[in-house]
């Protein structure tokens, strides 16, 4: 089957046409009644135009009559259209009214389109406008011919509801040669999925039945009919059919829904559920005796914990033990006495109530009910309705009631004479939609014979989306073992035998064996038994149903709180060997993430795969029974990965998976063995803490991270858990990583320590170093240049011989005055005690004074004072005193200027230096452009990562040169 999506209605339904001009929008289809259409047209994805009819089949003063939509007068629509509620979401329906005067009746065609986009509903109805009654013997709401598009070997009609016993289940539409008649549901799907499913919805009102039938090569005629048994219509009386629908959503999708559907409509009972136990018919059939009975009972005496029936049925062999005094010599005690003796061991009594008589004559409802209240009366708390024999088109006849109606009676008078809390069974070799509501359990196949076990497995997989939702289902008894002589040899030998207990495990059913568990040859393989009690609460899904003739893909999905699993049946339906594959996609699981595969009857680790499993080449009828579960949604804590306690594989007998990184706890429930395997995926080896309610043999290595639990003496009706840790190593116990968090951190701040007290003394050597070469630069040269200038001085003029060596004597004395001012600047700027804003304001405060000292110009400095105590960098300094110099320069030689001030202050970020004059501003233009002074005091600033700004106010005079760098 593919992923894709299904078609929708709106794509299904291109035009609906009948008989005269009127449009409606119903789900965003368009219905038109053309005036010379007498038809309804339909469309959907894989199918091209349906060409649909619809007719109604009457006995009038005892003539037959078969009145078609081409016949009738349209009447003009007088409602609204309608919306209802279904399962799949409201439903928007219009009825249309149709006249045959010549007849005396009108008869009613209701259409609805569900809201999911899928389905189409179909039911006609008749009103007699006669005077006298009249017979209404069926109605066809459907009378359609396709054209299927693709390959004819492509389409499959599967007669889902048909056993084998009467028909063959699945046609080849190219291999269709003669008609086909499917009872109440089939599908018609290509190999992609696309077709559709049919049935019967809404109120239980009567059976219906679809006819196949081909068309020329490719032409599908299918012709839907709801039968009405001849039910009398009195005058101005009217009388619906059965609600019919048509889903074109994939098979996969539709038959789960429209069995809940159907349940829900038909009231069905769920809440006993699915049983399992013991019945008499497969291997004792009619010579069971009283004896075998008590040695059944005394068997589950002597292994309570391992034998728990919930159910123990006699099937035959006691037809005249019903009379006060029993004769019967099998019998020799009463019913009643055998009755209190299956109760002794907690299972429901039960026993075998035939609902036909011989020639096939129908048992009336009331005397099938004074029956079963007979039994009942005896302690029966299990009544089987065996209803095998009784044909639905032989029932008695009656003026007011379907033979679907009145079987539906027979049950519920059964019901109402048994009360609410006996179990009731009904034995058919179909499900039978008229018991919905009355029984417990529908028997949905054919005999599970051991010559012959195929036919039972057909049908059964045909009808496995009706667990739970019609009630339980039961596909007949499945066995314990084979290949014992002369007792249980059963055609398929040991791989047959585990497919088929799989299938009946899995179905969710009622899980039911013949075989005497009181026999020494069964002593070995009452396990089997143990691991199918209780049955499952989820439905399992036939993948290929609808699509394929082989169901060889068996999926049961099941969600937990504390995980999901998917439980595959992948079996050979072949009659040579040959390998199954299952794509994980198409079972809902990611195909991205890897899966632990785990086999039931090998009881072993598989491996590990991603996207899709391929079984090795399989035997006719043998299969792998797998878990598969998600290793990838919790990848760091162990995963319970697969369980033989129980046929689920894990899904019934774990109550609760408690999974951390260093542990893990597991809570059973009482269902499946006493003694069996839990598996467990983990990196790390589990440790066993404690065990409650069981026994813990060892703990073993099962594979690549895999690690089996052997457990024992399992107890019932008490807490069974076992708590595991799992040894971390070192590197991943969290004291572990608190520790190296906690050395980490001492770490780090002793090696900050470290560093830091290392910067510290390289400043302190730094800086000493600075203070020494300071020291000597003022001390040495400092000292040499005022000798130069000292000595210069000293001169004796007499010496002075000419104007020219005066001259050079003063160059020499004002040379070396220049150069002590600059080594004083230059050993302010590397003695690092000057390394404060405030030094270094201080300091340009006293060399602006003495620079301006015999210039005329006033200087008025401000903010020295103020200045916070923040470090400056010796480049820095330099930089802005370099600055300061360059300024200061360009006032004396430039600005002829009266007034200098010097601002400097700070903003939290930033330092601010501020030069201003009052003098004649900043040449304009080249002149401007050619000055290297102002190119550097802007490269200085952007060396100090700062601005530079020089403001010119030729008008009003002066210039500002504004300096920004930035501080911490």
């Amino acid at each position: 089957m593919t992923g894709r999506n299904p078609p929708t209605v709106a794509k299904m339904l291109h035009v609906l046409t009948f008989f005269f001009s009127l449009s409606v929008a119903v789900c965003a289809m368009e219905i038109r009644f053309p005036a010379l259409k007498r038809n309804v047209t339909l469309a959907n994805e894989g199918i091209r135009s349906w060409d649909c009819q619809f007719a109604v089949d009457i006995e009038i003063a005892g003539e037959m009559h078969s009145l078609t939509s081409a016949q009738g007068k349209m009447i003009p629509m007088t409602s609204p259209a309608d919306t209802t509620l279904t399962p799949l979401g409201s439903a928007t329906t219009t009825t249309q009214y149709l006249e045959y005067a010549q007849h005396g009746l009108q008869l009613m065609y209701r259409i609805g389109v569900c809201s999911d986009g899928s389905s189409l509903l179909l039911q006609m109805g008749v009103k007699n406008l006669n005077k006298s009654p009249i017979r209404l013997v069926s109605f066809t709401p459907m009378d359609a011919r396709m054209n299927p598009e693709g390959m004819p070997h492509d389409w499959l009609l599967t007669a889902l509801n048909d056993s084998e016993v009467y028909a063959h289940p699945y046609y080849s539409f190219d291999a269709m040669m003669q008609p086909v008649r499917v009872r109440e549901f089939g599908s018609f799907y290509r190999k992609d999925g696309r077709g559709f499913f049919f049935g019967p919805v809404g109120t239980p009102t009567a059976f219906i039945e679809g006819h196949f039938s081909r068309v020329g090569n490719d032409r599908l005629h299918f012709l839907c009919q709801v039968e009405m048994s001849r039910v009398v219509v009195g005058p101005n009386e009217t009388r619906w059919g059965q609600e019919i629908v048509i889903m074109t959503s994939q098979p996969a999708t539709a038959l789960p829904l429209w069995a809940d559907w159907v349940g829900g409509t038909h009231q069905a009972r769920k809440k006993l559920g699915s049983l399992s136990g013991w019945n008499s018919w497969y291997f004792l059939g009619g010579k069971v005796s009283g004896q075998d009975i008590l040695q059944v009972v005394d068997t589950c005496k002597k292994h309570p914990d391992r034998i728990r029936p919930q159910v123990i049925q006699i099937d035959a062999g006691f037809e005249e033990a019903l009379a006060p005094k029993p004769s019967n010599p099998r019998f020799p005690e009463s019913l009643e006495f055998y009755a209190k003796k299956i109760a002794e061991v907690g299972a429901k009594p039960g026993i075998l109530l035939e609902m036909s008589r011989p020639m096939n004559t129908y048992i009336q409802g009331a005397e099938a009910a004074r029956e079963a209240r007979h039994y009942v009366e005896m302690g029966f708390r299990y009544i089987k309705l065996n209803s095998q024999n009784m044909s639905w088109g032989r029932l008695p006849s009656t003026d007011r009631l379907t033979s679907f109606e009145l079987m539906r009676e027979g049950f519920s008078q059964i019901r109402k004479a048994v009360g609410d809390d006996v179990y009731l069974l009904n034995s058919d070799l179909r499900p039978n939609r008229a018991a919905i509501g009355y029984v417990d359990a529908q028997r949905v196949s054919c005999e599970s014979k051991r010559e012959n076990l195929r036919p039972t497995i057909n049908d059964s997989l045909r009808n496995l989306h009706l667990q739970g939702a019609w009630g339980a289902i039961d596909i007949d008894a499945y066995y314990l073992g084979t290949d014992l002589q002369n007792i249980s040899s059963i055609h398929g030998g040991w791989p047959l035998v585990r497919t088929w207990v799989s299938m009946v495990g899995l179905s969710g059913g009622s899980a039911m064996t013949s075989d005497p568990w009181y026999w020494e040859n069964f002593q070995p393989h009452l396990r089997n038994a143990e691991t199918m009690t209780p049955p499952l609460p989820e439905r399992a899904m036939a993948l290929d149903l609808g699509t394929s003739s082989a169901y060889s893909r068996i999926i049961k999905k099941s969600s937990r709180s504390w995980g999901e699993m998917t439980v595959a049946l992948l079996w050979n339906p072949s009659s040579s060997e040959q390998a199954i594959t299952l794509a994980l996609e198409q079972c809902g699981m990611n195909p991205n993430h890897r899966f632990a595969v785990w086999s039931f009857w090998d009881n072993r680790f598989l491996g590990v795969t991603r996207g899709t499993w391929s079984t090795p080449s399989l035997a006719p009828s043998a299969s792998q029974h797998l878990r598969f579960t998600d290793l990838d949604r919790d990848p760091d804590r162990p995963v319970l990965i697969g369980s033989n306690l129980h046929i689920s594989c894990g899904i019934a007998e774990i109550q609760q998976v408690t999974s951390l990184q260093g542990g893990m706890e597991i809570e059973m429930s009482d269902a499946g063995a006493r003694e069996g395997d839990l598996f467990v995926y983990s990196r790390l080896t589990p440790q066993l803490k404690s065990a409650s309610g069981c026994e813990v043999k060892k703990i073993d290595y099962a594979g690549e991270n895999v690690w089996r639990i052997h457990l024992s003496g399992r107890q019932s009706g008490v807490v069974q858990k076992i708590e595991m840790g799992i040894q971390l190593p070192v590197t991943r116990q969290a004291w572990f990583w608190w520790l190296i968090a906690c050395i980490a951190i001492t770490a780090f701040f002793a090696i900050s320590r470290f560093m830091a007290n290392i910067r510290l003394e390289r400043a302190h050597a730094l800086q000493q170093e600075r203070l020494r070469i300071a020291q000597d630069l003022h001390d040495h040269i400092g000292a040499n240049l005022a000798q130069i200038g000292l000595l210069s001085e000293q001169v004796d003029p007499a010496h002075m011989n000419s104007h020219e060596t005066r001259e050079q004597l003063d160059q020499i004395f004002q040379v070396s005055h220049s150069t002590a001012r600059e080594l004083d600047a230059l050993v302010w700027a590397v003695n690092p005690t000057h390394d404060t804003i405030e030094e270094f304001a201080r300091y340009v405060h006293g060399y602006a004074e003495k620079y301006f000292a015999n210039s005329g110009i006033r200087l008025h400095f401000t903010n020295a004072e103020k200045l916070p105590n923040i470090r400056l960098s010796s480049p820095a300094r330099h930089h802005l005193l370099m600055i300061v110099k360059e300024a200061l320069h360009n006032v004396i030689e430039h600005a002829k200027a009266s007034l200098v001030q010097i601002n400097i202050s700070t903003d939290g970020q930033n330092m601010i230096l501020e030069i201003q004059d009052d003098g004649t501003g900043l040449p304009t233009g080249e002149n401007r452009r050619n000055g290297n002074g102002l190119l550097n005091m802007a490269s200085r600033s952007r060396e100090m990562n700062g601005t530079c700004e020089i403001l010119s106010r030729p008008k009003i005079r002066g210039t500002v040169v504004r300096i920004s760098i930035p501080i911490s």
